[in-house]
């Protein structure tokens, strides 16, 4: 359980750069990566939709992480009721992108697709 409040305390100490500059590192625990990755989706900020959008566009990430920022950017674009340029959207990796296939194709509201 040791490692569990380690972790928790570092986590509490990062700030939203030192956590997304985490997230970009490659050489970084995938596992981390992805669950910073998913804490993200609360945040507002410019360059942590960047640091996501980064992330869900390269196709040399695990599906695991590319599938969780998608999943986050929609949040994002959720909550604040807007939806991502289509060029943008049609960028991104197919894990990431299932969660704005039905934006992409429809004004709808936010809903999410049920492959998402």
């Amino acid at each position: 359980m040791n490692w569990l409040r380690n972790i928790f305390r570092r986590r509490s100490a990062l700030t939203v750069q030192e956590i997304v500059a985490f997230m970009l590192d490659k050489s970084q625990n995938l596992s981390e990566r992805d669950d910073f990755a998913g804490d993200l989706c609360d945040s507002d900020l410019p360059e942590v939709e960047a640091a996501l959008v980064a992330i869900a566009s390269d196709r040399s990430e695990d599906e695991l992480i590319l599938d969780t920022a998608g999943h986050s950017l929609w949040i994002i674009c959720d909550r604040q009721k807007r939806k991502l340029p289509d060029a943008l959207v049609a960028g991104l990796q197919p894990e990431a992108q299932k969660f704005f296939v039905s934006r992409v194709t429809s004004n709808k509201s936010f809903e999410r697709t049920p492959e998402g």
